[in-house]
């Protein structure tokens, strides 16, 4: 009898966490489509304003403190994105971020060359799917838009290769984004895919132009 009573406790205990792991995983289900519309509906704000030279930038939600700047399309995944102004930890729990630190190799988003960050576990899981001359489209929130293509693909160990150097902020608009030529898209993200562990010192490029 007792041993009945224990095994009756036991499956209402993993009863009521099952119930609590799929109210918490439905929430942020919910979460992350919400925060998309937001952010889509800011997108379009922002476009609207850019057109007739209003100077001011539209946030998803008022105490948010990210907006958009640009959006990525994939062309033969079929997949569209906003990106956000920077590539903090909040901003890239709900979109890919453009990385204010924006020179690689020397470049600068003076000379065109823009970087754009995202976990791989969800906004660039599909960077492991893109193949050399796939096409993506990056928009800026200016109206200007580019399409451009995977030339080369590499994973760097950032422990002893260089990702990223310092460039002057005044090429850069913090509060209305990039108003410069797109020339090439750099797209960043931990490496490797669907790893266990969130601490890696890799990182996966997609090199476009």
């Amino acid at each position: 009898m007792k041993n009945k009573t224990l095994t009756f406790h036991f499956a209402q205990l993993c009863f009521l966490i099952a119930l609590i792991s799929f109210t918490h995983g439905s929430y942020l289900f919910i979460k992350a489509q919400l925060a998309q519309y937001l952010l889509e509906l800011a997108w379009q704000q922002q476009i609207a304003a850019d057109e007739v030279k209003e100077n001011r930038t539209f946030k998803p939600w008022p105490w948010a403190d990210i907006y958009p700047v640009a959006k990525l399309r994939f062309e033969r995944l079929n997949i569209s994105q906003i990106v956000l102004n920077n590539d903090s930890g909040q901003a890239l729990a709900f979109g890919p971020g453009l990385n204010r630190i924006n020179v690689m190799n020397g470049g600068s988003l003076s000379s065109g060359i823009y970087v754009i960050s995202a976990h791989n576990d969800s906004h660039f899981k599909h960077l492991s799917e893109l193949k050399l001359n796939d096409r993506v489209k990056l928009t800026l929130n200016s109206g200007e838009y580019k399409t451009l293509n995977v030339n080369k693909i590499a994973v760097i160990d950032t422990q002893i290769e260089q990702l990223i150097l310092p460039y002057d902020d005044a090429t850069y608009d913090y509060n209305q984004g990039a108003k410069t030529s797109i020339n090439e898209l750099v797209l960043v993200t931990c490496y490797p895919f669907n790893s266990v562990s969130n601490s890696t010192s890799l990182r996966y490029l997609v090199y476009l132009s």
